[in-house]
């Protein structure tokens, strides 16, 4: 019975140490992202209409492609549910040896949105995407 407890905990603490997948991080801010608000996590999820919209998307590892595609979605009342309409679309060049991107765009809408940004080896499921609203 010993031997039996014994094994199911070691059994227990090998899956408990297992490593888990790193995901990627998107962040939102207004104004120029630089290492202090990034460090200070000054980002956020409520903008002005007509507001410029930075945002910094760090991959745990360098993404495969040199190009991502940045995709503006706005939702309508209820989410993904009742529809969505692309508000905003562009494709970056990138450097594929740096782990991290970017940029900045401008929503001139009120309303709930999602950030979607994919990667050009596979357009189906996004690196990272972030909600935010424009009031």
């Amino acid at each position: 019975m010993k031997k039996f407890l014994i094994l199911i905990c070691t059994f227990v603490l090998l899956l408990s140490g297992c490593k888990k997948e790193e995901k990627s991080v998107l962040l939102l801010t207004s104004g120029q992202i630089t290492p202090e608000n990034y460090a200070a996590k000054q980002y956020k999820i409520t903008f002005g209409a007509d507001e410029r919209i930075d945002f910094i998307l760090y991959n745990p590892k360098p993404l495969k492609s040199n190009i991502v595609k940045i995709q503006v979605l706005k939702l309508e009342s209820n989410g993904f549910a009742s529809g969505y309409s692309i508000s905003y679309a562009r494709s970056i060049q990138i450097d594929n040896n740096l782990n991290y991107v970017t940029d900045y765009f401008y929503v001139h809408q009120k309303g709930s949105f999602v950030l979607r940004i994919f990667s050009t080896d596979d357009f189906y499921t996004p690196v990272a995407e972030a909600q935010f609203t424009l009031e």
